[in-house]
């Protein structure tokens, strides 16, 4: 089984691979925690607005936590928490954890995880989240390695699922939100925040999280067929558009509220994309998706 998030690369682009994410990684993590907690309470806030319920006391379910398990940590603070995630994700140098990661998610996914262990990210960024979130000690949170499309609960089992940045590396989401629909239990809330493949870093190479418009990394270069010859993939990406994920949550889960959400810069942003659209380039794309950052999906079941 492989992972959503990897896949196979030479060797001289796995290497570019781990120097960017090392860096994406050991940069500035305060702020990349601050901004995960941050995260976390908008979508507090925005179901507090939407249904006027509180994030508290809940059955929750994470489906792909991520190897920090930030927002699940946050979350286990006032609910009954379980992530689930297609990676195993060893919580600390057992050897017997990382031949099984090994045996699920290859070698490449396995290096990539001793790596940021061994540089002491995952060390540094456990002490942040504890300091932010006040506590002494992070709670002991389970998390079951399982594929969304074919969850072991029972129907009816949560109050609360949630899922950050996993949709867009799916191939067969609408199963995905069919599943998620299944285990959550009436008057359950769901909620989905997806990455856009139109918007500027919808290809997730991670030099591209390095780079600014000041940069000489060219802005939407896996959407230039110039230019796409330059993009390192290292995630699988089912590519979909925004009107085809509405179409999806629309057919799946019928009164689902759509949040489109852009970047700080969208304004240079807009200036770019439409620069290029009077050149004759990305001329196939609204502005819309193009600016549009991340998909949020709210949803209450009946």
């Amino acid at each position: 089984m492989g992972s959503y998030t990897s896949l196979p690369t030479n060797l001289n682009q796995f290497v570019h691979e781990l120097v960017s994410l090392y860096r994406l990684h050991q940069d500035e993590i305060p702020q990349r925690v601050a901004r995960l907690i941050e995260e976390a309470q908008l979508v507090e806030a925005r179901i507090r607005e939407a249904y006027d319920i509180d994030i508290k006391n809940m059955n929750m379910l994470e489906i792909g936590p991520g190897p920090f398990l930030t927002q699940l940590l946050y979350f286990a603070k006032e609910n009954r928490v379980v992530g689930i995630d297609l990676d195993i994700l060893p919580r600390e140098l057992n050897p017997f954890a990382y031949f099984n990661m090994l045996q699920v998610n290859g070698v490449r996914r396995t290096l990539k995880t001793i790596g940021r262990k061994i540089c002491g990210i995952d060390l540094r960024h456990a002490r942040e989240l504890r300091k932010q979130l006040q506590v002494k000690r992070l709670p002991y949170v389970k998390v079951l390695q399982m594929d969304i499309g074919r969850m072991v609960f029972p129907d009816n089992s949560f109050d609360f699922v949630y899922t950050r940045a996993l949709f867009h590396h799916l191939p067969d989401p609408i199963t995905a939100v069919k599943e998620c629909c299944r285990v959550l239990r009436s008057g359950g809330i769901c909620y989905i925040t997806l990455h856009l493949f139109t918007s500027p870093t919808g290809c997730l190479d991670p030099r591209i999280y390095k780079s600014t418009l000041q940069d000489d990394y060219d802005l939407w270069p896996h959407l230039r067929p110039t230019l796409e010859a330059r993009v390192c993939a290292n995630a699988q990406l089912n590519k979909l558009r925004l009107e085809e994920w509405r179409s999806i949550f629309n057919e799946a889960i019928p009164g689902s509220k759509l949040i489109l959400r852009g970047t700080d810069d969208s304004q240079q942003l807009e200036s770019a994309a439409r620069q290029l659209q009077d050149g004759g380039e990305l001329r196939d794309y609204s502005l819309q998706e193009l600016l549009t950052y991340e998909v949020a999906i709210l949803w209450r079941k009946p």
